[in-house]
């Protein structure tokens, strides 16, 4: 396709719905962690914790008794609203236009609600794990070098390739609404397998925490456009095709490969 071609079909597919929903909603994300960050560095120079995740700020108790630090957990949570829906164009836009037009924003608040579900559960775990490795420049190096190891994986480019899946969902009755759901459930499980090391990381980088969100975003958004690969070991991103944004609604060439 030509670029000028594509840069049109791009912005025609920016302006339809839900893609301008998803935006506002990213946006707020981005202000409800830079308020986080903000509020942080405000506390650290009153003589507070330098720790980004704030410890023995506001810590909250789980139903099986886990001190969880809540200040970590929001900024967690922002994070997840400000990347998520970025990578989540095609799959909210198939649901939205493929849904019966009365059950369209129930469907995809079943599925949005779902994978959010799987990202909490997920940020419940990692978050008390950073706080240690924090700590320690040793453990914060290691977990550097893992990721990027994780980051050229077969397995993880299979995760990958599940977030490329487009299965058929049912538009009729309560069968309906359960897909929607079981499907966020999977995408997010297939994001939190492929991403969410990459999301712990940057809850270790205390001092650069946007600048490490803004180049995470971008890495990732472009990962999740570029075409499904065949998983072997490979550096992301860099040795894969050009990102097909050719039509942010999910109906672009998806290769094969799992």
């Amino acid at each position: 396709m030509r670029p000028g071609l594509r840069r049109r079909t791009l912005t025609a597919s920016l302006r339809r719905a839900p893609v301008p929903a998803l935006l506002f909603m990213s946006t707020i994300g981005w202000a409800a962690m830079v308020w986080q960050t903000a509020s942080h560095a405000a506390r650290a120079a009153d003589g507070g914790s330098g720790n980004a995740l704030d410890v023995g700020h506001s810590h909250a108790m789980d139903a099986v008794g886990t001190v969880i630090d809540a200040h970590g957990l929001v900024i967690w949570l922002a994070m997840v609203v400000a990347m998520s829906p970025l990578l989540l164009i095609r799959e909210v836009s198939r649901l939205w236009h493929g849904s019966i037009r009365r059950r369209r924003l129930a469907t995809v608040l079943l599925f949005a609600g779902a994978y959010a579900l799987v990202w909490l559960l997920a940020g419940v775990i990692a978050v008390p794990l950073t706080d240690p490795i924090a700590g320690s420049a040793i453990l914060t190096w290691l977990a550097v070098g893992l990721t990027a190891l994780w980051l050229c994986s077969p397995p993880r480019q299979r995760y990958l390739n599940v977030c490329h899946t487009a299965p058929r969902l049912r538009v009729f009755g309560a069968a309906a609404q359960w897909e929607a759901a079981r499907h966020g459930l999977i995408t997010g499980g297939a994001c939190v397998a492929s991403c969410g090391v990459v999301m712990a990381l940057v809850l270790l980088a205390t001092d650069y925490h946007l600048l490490a969100m803004i180049s995470a975003t971008v890495f990732l958004t472009i990962e999740r456009y570029a075409p499904a690969r065949r998983p072997r070991w490979r550096l992301p991103v860099i040795a894969s095709a050009a990102p097909e944004f050719t039509d942010l609604r999910g109906r672009g060439r998806v290769s094969a490969g799992r």
